[in-house]
């Protein structure tokens, strides 16, 4: 086997381990011996399991931005972009079933320290990246619209802002579906688990986020 396939074997079996068991109850020897190799041999692809964790987000990252490459093309207005981008993180919450708040425990983001040796890891590292990268998409699109006219002049920042909060609320109802619930998160008192991130459909969305709540 040639030193990438094992190297993108190592990542998938990483991720189908993290899924099943979370990211603290998986070990670097579980993985090698899943993949069939010795674990002195794992440490030849990643000097620790943070490396790992860190290459892991890093290829989600990268096949979510091809994702949304693809379908900011067939896009002809900064309205359509939107939807695209709706559409696309709804699917990622409902297939995704290792989402980083859920395979990393959702305490672990809120408190690194219990979980990564460092802040700076590569893994937190990538998922401030993906938050980003999100953030700035979404600005992107919202100032176009306005440009064009099709969006409103509000502040373009905080509507991003209030735009990325939508998708860290349905995987927080994710979580709570789960039952991964902790007394130490945020709005631990707010109840949306009568309804899961099932029932909220891409309709709804897109309907109350260009439309708001307005007659």
């Amino acid at each position: 086997m040639e030193r990438n396939e094992r190297r993108e074997k190592i990542l998938e079996t990483a991720s189908a381990l993290f899924e099943k068991k979370g990211y603290k109850e998986t070990k670097m020897a579980d993985i090698a011996e899943a993949c069939g190799i010795a674990k002195a041999t794992m440490y030849e692809y990643f000097k620790s399991k943070e490396e790992l964790a860190g290459n892991w987000a890093r290829r989600f990252r990268d096949g979510y931005e091809s994702r949304v490459e693809q379908e900011m093309v067939k896009c002809g207005t900064p309205s359509e972009k939107l939807k695209a981008i709706i559409r696309l993180n709804l699917e990622q919450i409902r297939h995704f079933a290792g989402s980083f708040l859920i395979v990393f425990e959702p305490r672990a983001l809120f408190h690194s320290g219990e979980l990564f040796h460092s802040e700076r890891s590569d893994f937190l590292k990538e998922i401030a990246s993906i938050f980003n990268y999100h953030y700035g998409l979404i600005l992107s699109i919202i100032r176009e619209g306005q440009e064009r006219g099709e969006f409103r002049k509000i502040d373009p920042e905080f509507a991003a802002a209030m735009f990325l909060g939508i998708f860290l609320s349905f995987q927080r109802s994710k979580m709570d579906k789960m039952g991964l619930n902790d007394e130490k998160l945020p709005f631990k008192d707010l109840d949306i688990r009568k309804q899961s991130s099932e029932e909220w459909n891409e309709d709804m969305v897109i309907d109350y986020v260009l439309h708001g709540l307005a007659c």
